[in-house]
């Protein structure tokens, strides 16, 4: 068993992170991301792709306003096999119905917004070295 460092309160309150915490998740087969997704519920959403064959996983925590540009980013960064890319689901055709032209485009800039936003972060990160 693995001997544990002796943490102070001040180190374990310096570690601590909002409950739940938003974010993208990856599941990953073999040394490969097979599945990207986002999360406002913290790693509890992975319970809910038991379907799926993956053998580890990882979570990045990010800002809920970032959620789908990240996600966004990183679906097209590693094309993982299943995801859904460009593939409308069952319900899609019902909610674009239900939107008028104007909330439409607003949808669409939103979701641009942020994929530009996280594109960004990621480029500020290698220019800093992180």
């Amino acid at each position: 068993m693995e001997i544990l460092p002796t943490l102070t309160l001040d180190d374990i309150l310096a570690r601590a992170r909002p409950w739940p915490p938003t974010g993208v998740y990856f599941l990953i087969a073999d040394r490969k991301v097979v599945y990207v997704g986002r999360s406002i519920r913290g790693v509890a959403r992975l319970l809910e792709h038991q379907e799926k064959l993956f053998d580890s996983w990882a979570f990045v925590p990010c800002a809920e306003q970032d959620l789908i540009g990240w996600e966004r980013y990183y679906t097209h960064l590693f094309a993982p096999p299943l995801n859904r890319m460009n593939m409308p689901t069952p319900a899609a055709p019902k909610v674009r119905r239900c939107l008028t032209s104007v909330q439409e485009a607003q949808l669409e800039a939103r979701q641009r917004r942020a994929f530009f936003r996280a594109a960004s972060l990621l480029q500020s990160a290698k220019g800093r070295g992180d």
